[in-house]
């Protein structure tokens, strides 16, 4: 099975990932990698889909229950962890079957991290400050006349990523939506095959 590329397995929880990944593991000498954002944490098993080993068939898992609660994880570590873990186990002759319903962590995964440039403690302050002072509602209409584009994506109500695309598009001069343009243009990181279940 040296040949077969990565697979990945995407979907909602309860659309019969786990089981499916389960299947054709064990049919193409495969192993398993977790690209769920919650089933990374140790002990949070109820609510997001995470299979108890005695139900892995024998199948080895990765990436599973590794981060305490109480650390912050981010999608960042979550792409280096998992690049190191399948060259270890394409290095086993074997197939990696990535599953997961986290779409955040598969993108950069494939795709890497926009490049956005370090934001100035400063501006990050004045701008939580001025939020703060004149209220979310106002800098969200802000946000939609300089990118109309990043405004639709979320929410009036999202405080902290209003203040986030307002702090990269002062900082940098340009929308935040076209760093994330960038980022989708680029090609995947390594060849795979991709199954969407509904």
């Amino acid at each position: 099975m040296r040949n077969v590329p990565p697979i990945i397995i995407l979907g909602p929880t309860a659309s019969g990932k786990s089981q499916l990944a389960i299947k054709l593991a064990k049919a193409i000498e495969g192993e398993i990698v977790n690209a769920d954002a919650m089933q990374i944490y140790k002990g949070l098993d109820v609510g997001t889909g995470k299979l108890k080993p005695e139900r892995w068939e024998g199948v080895r898992h990765h990436l599973l229950s590794f981060v305490e609660p109480d650390q912050s994880y981010s999608a960042g570590m979550y792409r280096k962890d998992c690049l190191k873990i399948l060259k270890e186990i394409q290095g086993r002759g074997r197939v990696p079957v990535i599953v997961g319903g986290t779409g955040f962590y598969i993108r950069t995964l494939l795709k890497g991290l926009a490049e956005i440039p370090p934001i100035p403690q400063d501006l990050r302050k004045n701008i939580n400050r001025l939020i703060s002072l004149y209220g979310k509602e106002y800098f969200y209409r802000f946000l939609a006349f300089l990118d109309p584009v990043y405004s639709k994506k979320i929410s009036i109500n999202d405080k902290q990523r209003i203040e986030r695309a307002l702090e990269v598009i002062l900082y940098s001069g340009k929308p935040f939506s076209k760093f994330f343009r960038d980022e989708m243009s680029r090609e995947d990181a390594f060849t795979n095959i991709k199954i969407g279940l509904f």
